[in-house]
């Protein structure tokens, strides 16, 4: 069973006072880690939440960057049933280089 999770990148970005998102990727105990678009401060950023509305009122984006949140682990879940469905083994690293393929995928769209 995979679980998800989004924390801040353990290091600011150079030259600001913010840290990157990050999706936090867990299969039998093993972690993954993918980095997502936004940013935001620690004063930002609400590592209890339960509904994965992470990015506190405070910040002005907060609505887009949660909705983005909820969109990525969305697909991370899609990601997994495929797995299952096609009864291949289901890893972090798996779940992240799918992820990542997908990322390219919508960015060439765009």
């Amino acid at each position: 069973m995979a679980s998800f999770n989004i924390e801040l990148s353990s290091k600011p970005i150079k030259g600001k006072k913010e840290h990157l998102l990050m999706l936090r990727i867990t299969v039998e105990r093993k972690h993954s880690r993918v980095a997502l678009l936004y940013s935001v401060k620690p004063s930002q950023f609400n590592n209890n939440a339960s509904d994965f509305n992470c990015v506190r009122a405070n910040h002005s984006e907060h609505k887009k960057i949660n909705s983005y949140i909820h969109d990525k682990i969305a697909l991370a879940k899609e990601i997994v049933e495929k797995f299952e469905k096609e009864k291949r083994p289901i890893t972090s690293n798996l779940i992240r280089t799918e992820l990542s393929k997908n990322n390219q995928r919508i960015s060439l769209l765009i």
